[in-house]
């Protein structure tokens, strides 16, 4: 009886650690949300700054969607550039940041990505970035969310 009770206790402590609510997770959860921010991109010798507005959800679980992506700007890049691989999906790694898969966008030199890439986000739901996208894509900047999108553990 023993061994069945220290399986138990194991098995119990094994579940309670892979939980959802032992992990980072996005705050508040089932909430919409939008981003709005300043970002830079550069495709080989073509560089250019447009404002960023997506709107994105998070989910029961913490897990962060980001379903639609608009680029604007005075540069005419900026509408030339669109996103590909959408939804995008971030999972919160740390108590400040995350990682975002198949993040991509087809620009004016052609396509950037999909590749994952980290996300730093503050206690005030900034988010900023720094990725470089394959073949040879910068893409920088950072976003208000709005509702404050945060991390927790």
């Amino acid at each position: 009886m023993g061994k069945l009770a220290l399986v138990l206790s194991v098995a119990a402590a094994c579940t309670v650690a892979s939980s959802p609510t032992a992990a980072f997770h996005f705050i508040p959860v089932n909430t919409a949300f939008t981003a709005t921010g300043t970002v830079g991109f550069a495709q080989g010798m073509v560089g250019y700054v447009c404002t960023l507005n997506a709107k994105g959800k998070v989910g029961a679980l913490g897990k962060v969607k980001i379903t639609d992506v608009e680029l604007t700007g005075s540069d005419k890049n900026c509408a030339a550039t669109k996103p590909i691989h959408l939804p995008w999906k971030i999972k919160a790694t740390g108590p400040s940041g995350g990682n975002i898969k198949k993040l991509g966008f087809n620009g004016p030199v052609g396509e950037c990505g999909p590749d994952p890439g980290a996300i730093q986000v503050d206690g005030s739901g900034n988010w900023s970035f720094d990725l470089l996208l394959h073949p040879t894509c910068i893409f920088s900047g950072s976003v208000t969310t709005s509702p404050a999108i945060t991390i927790t553990k």
